[in-house]
């Protein structure tokens, strides 16, 4: 059920790595059921238990699984700190996705299940709430998890929807990066080997060699690269990505020829047969790429700006959030960031 479980990590990693920058007052006289109120609209001790109580289930699914804090430590303490700060933010989130006239219905929540159901448990409504039930969820619990989700990929979405990245743009990213390992493939060589650990042991197969022995003959019996002896010592090498007394000797051997034993501190002794001639380094050229870099610019755009209303959001809500005595966020607080996909 790999959406459901995408979600709840989400929310486990808002609750468990780090807490929402939140403006506002701490310990203010605000209603009793309340634990903190976010331009008049309040957040219930009842909201704070429901998302505690998720949490506490989900600690159960992490591998291995972790401990939920005793109510009354400090650990708890924190956590419901951070509970409460998530709960803010979602309530700030939900505002200014009414002010963008966004709106989550529940016949758009029921298309999200409804898809998780077709993806995973082959439309069976009753094997998608079995596997809630096992994981400690239930159906109305996985229902808000997917509302807020809905709410959050919108908002970016709405946020995001005129960035745009120009060929431009994309054409001078390339320009400055085709070098790189992203677009360029260094030479390489397919290779076969036989590696020992001694001397003595690589001049006598050196010697069969040389008496017409079978090269991959002796590389499946006498070779400790086990990762290659099986298929005769191939291996395709790149420049640049082995040690590099192999790679003298491998890059500069006529093809066909094996090489004296070959030293290496890291490894032992190498005797190195060249399979086929050098492949010569390529650059993907730009229309090959352009669809990647645009991409790539484009989600790196997209994440600035969300990144830059998160932090105009907190700004916006300055004195406008009110908390119950004891939860209040930690003076010191830091953003999850939001990324697209």
């Amino acid at each position: 059920m790999t959406r459901h479980r995408l979600t709840l990590a989400t929310l486990v990693a808002l609750l468990t790595v780090g807490v929402f920058v939140v403006a506002g007052c701490g310990g203010s006289t605000i209603s009793p059921d309340a634990v903190a109120v976010v331009d008049g609209t309040k957040i219930t001790r009842g909201d704070l238990d429901a998302l505690l109580v998720q949490t506490k289930s989900s600690y159960k699914l992490q591998t291995p699984p972790q401990t939920f804090p005793q109510a009354g430590s400090s650990q708890y303490q924190a956590l419901q700190q951070r509970a409460v700060a998530y709960l803010v933010r979602q309530e700030q989130y939900s505002q200014q996705a009414k002010k963008l006239g966004i709106v989550i219905t529940d016949a758009g929540v029921d298309k999200s299940i409804t898809d998780v159901e077709k993806q995973n448990f082959g439309g069976s409504k009753s094997k998608f709430e079995a596997a809630l039930t096992k994981q400690g969820s239930s159906l109305s619990q996985y229902r808000q998890t997917a509302r807020v989700q809905l709410l959050v990929n919108k908002l970016a979405s709405a946020i995001t929807k005129d960035i745009t990245v120009t060929p431009a743009e994309a054409k001078a990213d390339y320009e400055k990066n085709k070098t790189s390992s992203t677009y360029t493939t260094a030479e390489s060589r397919l290779m076969r080997h036989i590696l020992v650990k001694d001397l003595a042991k690589a001049n006598a197969i050196y010697a069969q060699l040389k008496a017409g022995a079978d090269f991959a003959t002796l590389e499946k019996k006498s070779s400790l690269d086990t990762g290659t002896n099986q298929q005769g010592g191939t291996l395709n090498v790149t420049k640049g990505q082995t040690v590099p007394e192999y790679e003298k000797v491998a890059f500069s051997l006529k093809t066909g020829t094996f090489s004296t034993p070959v030293h290496s501190k890291q490894y032992g002794y190498f005797i190195i047969k060249p399979v086929e001639d050098l492949k010569p380094a390529k650059t993907k050229t730009y229309d090959e790429v352009s669809k990647q870099i645009t991409k790539t610019l484009l989600d790196s755009k997209k994440n600035a700006a969300l990144t830059a209303w998160s932090t105009n959001l907190t700004k916006i809500y300055d004195g406008k959030v009110k908390y119950a005595l004891g939860f209040e966020p930690p003076a010191a607080a830091t953003t999850p960031s939001t990324t697209t996909g």
